[in-house]
């Protein structure tokens, strides 16, 4: 399975954007818009802000245990399941592809593990778009 995001679905999911607004953009726009929403959600220390949502699946149960706790402390909010509020799916061997499905549909996105160590070390989301 090959998974291919779709940036004006994710805006409409997870921003306050006008769909009218969204519509205007090119790709590479809403691309900027994602990234700009999700850095000003993971620099806050404003406790109102909503902090951003990770799931981690498809590793060892210590291994999931881990990158949770490094996401933590990174200043994600950490959850078990995929959810309609979920930002990041960070994705091992053995991922069901269900949640992976499931994360795509509702505009989370999908991390590999090298991914997911990037963004904990140096707080860069990555630019694959």
């Amino acid at each position: 399975m090959t998974y291919t995001p779709d940036p004006f679905h994710i805006l409409s999911l997870k921003t306050d954007m006008p769909n009218s607004e969204i519509e205007m953009l090119d790709e590479a726009e809403a691309w900027m818009a994602i990234r700009k929403a999700r850095d000003f959600q993971f620099q806050t220390t404003d406790p109102e802000q909503r902090k951003l949502l990770m799931c981690v699946v498809g590793f060892s149960p210590e291994v999931n245990e881990q990158y949770g706790d490094e996401a933590y402390a990174a200043g994600f909010d950490v959850v078990g399941n995929v959810t309609k509020r979920l930002d990041f799916l960070v994705c091992g061997p053995s991922a069901p592809p269900s949640k992976m499905m499931t994360a795509e549909k509702f505009g989370a996105e999908l991390l590999t593990e090298s991914e997911f160590k990037t963004l904990y070390k140096t707080g860069v989301f990555p630019k694959r778009y």
